[in-house]
């Protein structure tokens, strides 16, 4: 596998600012919704292709979506995702030293690990649900894996309640795959929109999209979603076109690697399309 000169370190906060400040989208008397459920997952560090030096591009994105993964289940039990202010995340990943990073990774392993535990012998070889639950069950996380068809009425229409409730009870992410793309899920809310404003559906969910390479940091995505939160959006929204999902909606709130999409676009309502969807609990 080549290795990058350039290390892109994997970002830690986003899950609770991607959450707040969408959140902050139904506050005050130009908000664009109404929230009626709302659950997330507990943070984690995010990672994508070419994270730490390996280079993945065009294949890695399971490797990536289970690093995630694992990155959310080792995290201290006693963190309070659900108060902890947006300047806060920001302060604390300023806090953190560049001598600390490989103590705040140490525990993550590389694809090059995964591959080894999962004895997987050719280098770019895709991985799927099935092993990320396979190699999480090595060290005692238990979890499941469902299929979902998305012409499948019944199976979709009990599924954000079924995502929900996963973030209540668990507090881990939840990993999918389309059969070509592997996304993580780190926040879903049901909502019900003002009139004449962009967002016209009823579920939304917070994905984590492997298939980026960019190097930004947490401030960056901050000022980002803070541009979002200003009037042009709330008039226009924007398009979502990254590898492997395509949407001009404007009902889409984020950026490339991060963003809250609707769920009926996630999940392609109304088409044939087979999902894996993994569901791994937290340790005991």
């Amino acid at each position: 596998m080549a290795e990058s000169s350039t290390i892109i370190e994997p970002v830690y906060g986003l899950v609770n600012l991607m959450n707040k400040m969408f959140v902050s989208l139904s506050k005050g008397d130009d908000g664009l919704f109404e929230i009626i459920q709302h659950r997330q997952s507990v943070e984690s560090e995010y990672y994508h292709y070419n994270c730490c030096g390996e280079i993945d591009e065009g294949w890695g994105c399971a490797y990536r979506a289970l690093q995630t993964l694992i990155s959310c289940i080792t995290q201290d039990k006693s963190e309070n995702k659900d108060n902890t202010a947006i300047e806060d995340v920001i302060h604390k990943v300023k806090e953190i030293k560049l001598e600390d990073k490989a103590v705040l990774t140490k525990t993550i392993p590389s694809i090059k690990d995964i591959q080894s535990t999962l004895k997987i012998t050719k280098p770019r070889q895709w991985i799927d649900p099935d092993y990320a639950h396979t190699y999480l069950s090595k060290y005692r996380v238990k979890g499941r894996v469902e299929q979902v068809w998305s012409d499948k009425e019944d199976e979709l229409n009990g599924l954000p309640e079924k995502i929900m409730t996963h973030f209540e009870e668990e507090g881990t992410h939840i990993m999918i795959d389309d059969v070509i793309y592997a996304y993580t899920l780190a926040g879903c809310v049901k909502i019900i929109a003002k009139p004449d404003t962009i967002f016209k559906h009823t579920h939304y969910v917070l994905v984590l999209d492997p298939h980026t390479t960019n190097e930004m940091g947490l401030e960056d995505y901050s000022s980002i979603l803070m541009t979002q939160c200003k009037s042009s959006y709330k008039n226009s929204g924007i398009k979502l076109e990254v590898e492997g999902l395509a949407y001009e909606g404007g009902d889409v709130f984020g950026t490339s690697g991060v963003f809250w999409l609707p769920f009926d676009v996630m999940f392609s309502r109304g088409k044939h399309k087979h999902f894996k969807i993994y569901f791994p609990y937290k340790r005991k």
